[in-house]
């Protein structure tokens, strides 16, 4: 069935949901390395309540990884944004503002536009949350003096390594997120393929549908044709189908269709094109070839589909066909040469069914088989 536009966007949504739950697990990671470094770090500098919170968001970490896992990758990500907020700014308030503990905050913004299922509306309240935490942590260092009193060297040397800790982290958030975004536009290309195809074929068949047989035709024809060949149409027609959906239902009748469709599209040759024409009629036109050829092609489909082995709910289906050809004459166009199949199609049916007629002068002047319209219907 062809995607349609609110299927594209959730189809699109729940690839960005996979990517964001694939970018929050190894941002994860990457907190849980760092936060595990500085555990190191204040336990050999002896600072009992910064080791505390490193371990605090050490376990905080393991559980927002299994959350994430779990699918709760909203959830896990808004935990993950408060605890940067947290824990940096507890590490200014003990170290000071000069050691650079706040520049990781400011990598929260950008990320708050990725997560798809986020209102713009959110986004920007949080953001200006973010905002208003740093310029408070911003008055509140440089108002009262922090809990360690490090020696200048300590802070400078401090806000080199933060510094180039969150260039790292900047680097290492592009590069994922640019991973990410380029197995969306993968994701975008495959699905525009997938549109682009849906659009040509006939859902049901998987066959060409009436709109690109036309665009074809259309294209085909201004083409200048090699020497002593010529186009020609095959119209065909499933007999008694109605029968077939009334007697054993639709479904039956959508299998027939499939199967003849696929007899049909196994039969023509590569550079030659079927299409399904409209309910059980097949259109196949043939490029570069003959009414001899055609006859052939359209005699072994007839008798593929009739000797074509279908079973419905345990019983046997069988049907025939029934063909109508016409060949294109010099300046003739193409809605002319397959009104003519459609003449020598309707002779076909009235004659008694699974044949093949070429069209000829003699079917317009000759009068049709009398039949009822119920019989030759079909």
């Amino acid at each position: 069935m062809p995607l349609n536009s609110e299927q594209t966007s959730n189809s699109l949504s729940i690839t960005r949901d996979n990517s964001l739950s694939r970018i929050l697990g190894q941002a994860i990671l990457l907190g849980l390395t760092l936060h595990v470094l500085d555990l190191v770090v204040f336990i050999v500098l002896s600072s009992h309540p910064l080791a505390a919170a490193s371990i605090f968001s050490i376990v905080l970490y393991v559980f927002l990884y299994i959350m994430n896992r779990r699918g709760h990758m909203y959830a896990a990500y808004i935990l993950v944004c408060l605890d940067i907020l947290a824990y940096q700014s507890l590490l200014v308030m003990f170290t000071g503002w000069d050691t650079g503990n706040h520049y990781i905050m400011m990598f929260i913004v950008p990320t708050l536009f990725y997560p798809p299922r986020f209102s713009m509306s959110f986004r920007v309240a949080a953001a200006s949350f973010i905002c208003l935490v740093y310029c408070g942590l911003y008055y509140f260092s440089h108002r009262y003096e922090p809990v360690y009193q490090l020696p200048e060297n300590i802070i400078q040397l401090l806000n080199y390594a933060n510094m180039f800790l969150a260039l790292l982290v900047l680097a290492v958030l592009s590069y994922i997120m640019n991973d990410a975004m380029g197995n969306i536009e993968n994701r975008l290309r495959s699905m525009n393929e997938e549109l682009a195809f849906l659009a040509r074929v006939d859902p049901l068949t998987r066959i060409w549908n009436r709109r690109s047989m036309d665009q074809y035709i259309s294209i085909t024809l201004k083409k200048p044709r090699k020497a002593g060949s010529q186009t020609v149409f095959i119209l065909s027609d499933i007999d008694h189908f109605k029968r077939v959906n009334d007697n054993c239902g639709h479904a039956c009748g959508d299998m027939v269709l499939k199967k003849v469709s696929g007899v049909m599209a196994d039969a023509v040759r590569e550079g030659d094109r079927v299409a399904r024409w409209g309910g059980e009629e097949f259109l196949v036109m043939i490029t570069h070839g003959s009414l001899d050829g055609a006859m052939i092609l359209a005699e072994r489909i007839r008798k593929a589909v009739a000797d074509a082995k279908m079973t419905w709910n345990g019983g046997d289906i069988s049907v025939t066909m029934t063909f109508g050809i016409g060949v294109m004459e010099k300046d003739e166009g193409a809605d002319s040469c397959i009104g003519r199949a459609d003449r020598a199609l309707y002779y076909g049916k009235n004659a008694g069914r699974n044949r093949v007629v070429a069209w000829t002068p003699e079917i317009d002047r000759l009068p049709m088989p009398a039949q009822t319209t119920s019989e030759v219907s079909g």
